[in-house]
Parts: structure tokens; C-alpha cells; sequence
């Protein structure tokens, strides 16, 4: 009797750990695995909720994420090219964070410039992630800041 207890209580536990991790989004063990998770190249389709391309101006392209194997990270901001690293133990958590952005400095279009803003600022605050199909959305608690999707 105590062996199938043990049993029935071992599987609610399991299916409760599996659960936890489909909710979630991300079931990542490893900071490795988190890499190749999001590794490649991501084009932002929403920034705070709204449309990305609503937000373009003439002749603008969207902002861009790439991530590397080894936890570089760079891109696109709208105007200007980013680079940084993430914090790969974070990831391996589902947590999100990156150490410094470097980027050029060159002006662009008021739209644009205004978007590039927004956008590294976002990029700043995200604590966060959660992948959701061929989604990649970044998130501070339970507000998505940026969601990306697969592109090149």
C-alpha cells in the first residue's frame, strides 16, 4: 500500500513539474540549452503590446535580434547596430538580462530614432522570457515588452 502512495505521489509531482514548464513556456535545464533554444535570428513584430510596423517609417526596416551559440546577442535597433551579451545563467531560469549595449550612433528619421529608443529601452528592462510557438517574447513580470518572431 505505501509503495503505491509512493508511486501516485511521485506521478502527481512529475506531471506538476512537467505542467509548471508548458506554462512557462521554456523548459530549459541548461544555459546551452536556452542558447539553442533562441539561437539565430529573431525581427520584432510588437513593441508594448503594439504593432511594430505601424510604427515604421518609409524605407524602415523593423528592429532585429541575433543570438549566437556563445550568449552574444547583436542587431538591429531601426537606425543603428547593437551588440551585447546575455546573461546565460539567467536564461537557463527563463529569466532575461543583458550586460551593456554598444551600438553606432547614427541619426535617422524622427520616426525611426523615436522607435530605436523605445526599443533599446525595452531591451534594457526585460527580465524575462517565454517562448510561444515561433514567438520569442520578452518580459518584465507579467507584461511582454517585445515579442519576436523568427526571421532573417
Amino acid at each position: 500500500m505505501q509503495r503505491a502512495i509512493f508511486i501516485a505521489m511521485t506521478l502527481i509531482v512529475a506531471v506538476m513539474l512537467v505542467s509548471r514548464g508548458c506554462a512557462s513556456g521554456n523548459t530549459v535545464t541548461s544555459p546551452d540549452e536556452a542558447l539553442k533554444m533562441l539561437s539565430g535570428d529573431w525581427v520584432l513584430k510588437q513593441l508594448g503590446g503594439k504593432d511594430v510596423s505601424a510604427m515604421l517609417g518609409k524605407d524602415t526596416r523593423p528592429p532585429t535580434m541575433s543570438f549566437a551559440n556563445d550568449g552574444r546577442v547583436s542587431g538591429f535597433t531601426g537606425v543603428n547596430r547593437y551588440t551585447s551579451t546575455v546573461d546565460v545563467d539567467r536564461l537557463a531560469k527563463s529569466g532575461f538580462k543583458l550586460d551593456g549595449i554598444a551600438s553606432t550612433r547614427m541619426a535617422g528619421p524622427p520616426e525611426a530614432m523615436d522607435l530605436e529608443s523605445k526599443f533599446t529601452q525595452a531591451l534594457q528592462e526585460a527580465t524575462g522570457f517565454k517562448l510561444d510557438g515561433g514567438n520569442l517574447n520578452l518580459t518584465k513580470g507579467t507584461e511582454t515588452l517585445l515579442k519576436f518572431a523568427r526571421g532573417g
